[in-house]
């Protein structure tokens, strides 16, 4: 009989973890795992109908704590390693090239340490964590779910062109990155826009709009006149929606500083666009020069101090060229039948690699099975 697992960390916002550890759980409860979830979110949830019923579901089961795999899928330093169950296993990612003393050591205490993609391993050995205790178990994307073809989510002002980002609000998602090149390289009059749709999950505070105006002003030196269209949208976005969004772009773009695994990239993949990404991180996991265009790195090194997340402070991150992300853009719109080809091997790729139940068989079922 499989081992019964408890699975805790976000279930209900809108933030990557919280989509990975929905496709988690009911993988593992469909592949015959007893689950229990322990959602440690709150807040507005976007899942609703028959999934948030499923959800709700595996959160009401009980299973026996003491006998249990217990994944703890939460950042290294709400690990909790004297938890008295069967194996402790802490589900984590990283974005910088190093990780903090306390959280290596609070690794090293875990039975295991699943990582999604090949530059947490290489990190987060270099770090201090043992190597024996890390596993590749990579994200995935839903593949059924996120498609081509839907009836796109309506956008007010998009254009002919519509560029995509999608990210939680923060310095180290590369939004002045994005913008900088964005509007550097088109004109307000060319059919171009480009549409942001932002969380706020790490940093709740702020009016977003007003700091992109003020950003536009002072360090672009524009007015809203001299900008070519840019659309954000703010209003949280139900799950199952979320692929008409993507249904909305022509193209998908993020300028983050750094990802353990990028799973907006991965679900504009799986959705058959063309994704422009840094050269940098966890997403050269699943993606490459045949199914992405891939920006140069200017520059690695520790964030400034004034950056929005104290975590980051003294660790590496990536700095993507602006000029970089600029002729990508720009290729993406000049040349859009090989825009579409790439975005065509992309979704082959995600299919075959990289579906929730390639990576369930292939990954996380034998990462489970291991330790029972």
């Amino acid at each position: 009989m499989a081992r019964p697992v408890i699975w805790i960390g976000a279930l209900w916002n809108q933030s990557g973890y919280a989509a990975s550890n929905r496709d988690a759980v009911q993988q593992i409860a469909a592949g015959g795992f007893p689950v229990r979830a322990v959602a440690t979110d709150r807040g507005i949830p976007v899942v609703q109908g028959p999934e948030a019923v499923a959800l709700r579901r595996l959160e009401a089961n009980q299973v026996p704590v003491r006998d249990a795999v217990v994944v703890q899928a939460v950042p290294p330093d709400q690990f909790v390693p004297e938890m008295a169950c069967y194996r402790r296993v802490g589900r984590t990612t990283g974005e910088t090239m190093a990780l903090a003393p306390e959280r290596v050591a609070r690794c090293n205490r875990m039975d295991r340490i699943w990582v999604p993609s090949r530059y947490n391993l290489e990190h987060f050995a270099a770090a201090g964590v043992q190597p024996e205790r890390m596993r590749l178990v990579p994200y995935g994307v839903d593949t059924a779910r996120f498609r081509p073809g839907l009836a796109p989510w309506p956008v007010p002002g998009r254009r002919g062109f519509n560029f995509l980002s999608v990210f939680d609000w923060q310095w180290r998602k590369g939004w002045d990155l994005l913008l900088r090149a964005y509007v550097q390289e088109f004109a307000p009059a060319e059919d171009v826009s480009l549409t942001l749709k932002i969380s706020r999950i790490t940093v709740p505070r702020g009016d977003v709009p007003a700091i992109l105006a003020d950003f536009i002003a002072a360090e672009l030196g524009r007015t809203p006149e001299q900008m070519p269209p840019l659309l954000v949208l703010e209003d949280t976005l139900p799950a199952a929606e979320m692929p008409r969004l993507y249904a909305a772009a022509d193209a998908f773009v993020l300028a983050s500083r750094g990802e353990g695994w990028g799973l907006p990239c991965s679900e504009a993949m799986a959705c058959g666009l063309p994704v422009i990404a840094p050269r940098w991180g966890g997403m050269l996991t699943y993606m490459n020069d045949q199914t992405a265009y891939l920006a140069d790195i200017a520059a690695v090194g520790p964030p400034p101090a004034a950056n929005d997340r104290t975590v980051y402070n003294g660790l590496a991150l990536a700095e993507p060229s602006v000029e970089h992300l600029q002729a990508l853009m720009r290729r993406v719109v000049t040349d859009q039948a090989g825009a579409r080809a790439c975005g065509q091997r992309a979704r082959a790729a995600m299919v075959a690699g990289w579906d929730i139940g390639v990576v369930y068989n292939r990954d996380l079922r034998l990462a489970l099975q291991e330790l029972g």
